[in-house]
């Protein structure tokens, strides 16, 4: 399957302080309770990230950017080939601000089916 020749970018605002935002991050058991659970996460620029979906679908990827509570960026992408979003196909970040601001861009594998 070729790439698509788009991007595809989202923001999503947490309304929560910071430090409770960080403290999913820093802590697997916190965060496979906010994605999913048997997700994980590897605190530390390099450290791995799992998501796991109730349908039984999994995405994969890795910290690039690990400066604790100041900023978090990875990389994310199902680990299925007929999902959308190859591995490392998109970056999720969150920059230090007072609530955190997921942000991310994803190179879809095919035209998702709302796209003309």
């Amino acid at each position: 399957m070729e790439p698509m020749n788009f991007r595809v970018g989202r923001d999503l605002l947490i309304r929560a302080q910071l430090e409770t935002v960080w403290r999913y991050f820093e802590d697997t058991v916190r965060f496979a309770r906010w994605w999913g659970d048997g997700s994980s996460i590897q605190a530390r620029a390099g450290g791995a990230v799992r998501i796991c979906y109730p349908d039984g679908s999994t995405a994969s990827g890795e910290i690039l950017e690990w400066k604790p509570k100041n900023r978090i960026v990875f990389t994310f992408g199902y680990d299925d080939p007929a999902k959308p979003i190859a591995p490392a196909g998109g970056r999720i970040g969150c920059p230090a601000e007072r609530s955190c601001i997921l942000s991310g861009t994803m190179t879809p594998r095919r035209k998702p089916p709302c796209v003309p």
